[in-house]
């Protein structure tokens, strides 16, 4: 008759692996926590530049609809409404800028008159300025849309 030896050296997991094992894990979990964070800061950022693309866009539509006004218009970079901007209108867009934007958000508009063969164009630049957020720096960004009215 043959008898069998089981050894018995190995019966369970011992604490350190346990404790490697919870290591591993929770280093996985903050790798996590760190691309989670990241994409969120991305995302607000990707949200800034469509509000910027946005605001850009009202500009223009003010531009075009006060036409006579518009014509060799000029605002150098400016971060706050003024009472001595020749179209009312961009006040108001101002407002709504540095709320979409936030308090360090500023604007810049220069249009001007070409002659293109025997008809005159309007073209029209808006530059959007804001600050986002990179690492732990604010960085400034601009968003510069340019056509014709």
């Amino acid at each position: 008759m043959s008898s069998t030896v089981v050894s018995r050296s190995y019966l369970g997991v011992t604490l350190i692996e346990v404790l490697i094992t919870l290591l591993v894990l929770s280093i996985g979990l903050l790798g996590v926590a760190a691309l989670q964070l990241s994409a969120l800061r991305q995302t607000h950022n990707s949200f800034l530049r469509t509000q910027a693309a946005i605001s850009a866009y009202a500009a223009l539509d003010i531009l075009r609809t006060r036409r006579d006004a518009a014509v060799n218009f000029q605002m150098e970079k400016r971060c706050s409404p003024s009472e001595d901007l020749t179209i009312r209108e961009l006040g108001e867009w101002f407002e709504v800028l540095r709320q979409n934007l936030g308090e360090g958000s500023c604007a810049e508009i220069a249009c001007r008159r070409i002659e293109i063969g025997a008809l005159p164009q309007d073209i029209c630049r808006v530059t959007i300025f804001w600050q986002e957020k990179h690492g732990g720096d604010l960085e400034e960004q601009a968003f510069e849309m340019r056509t014709a009215l």
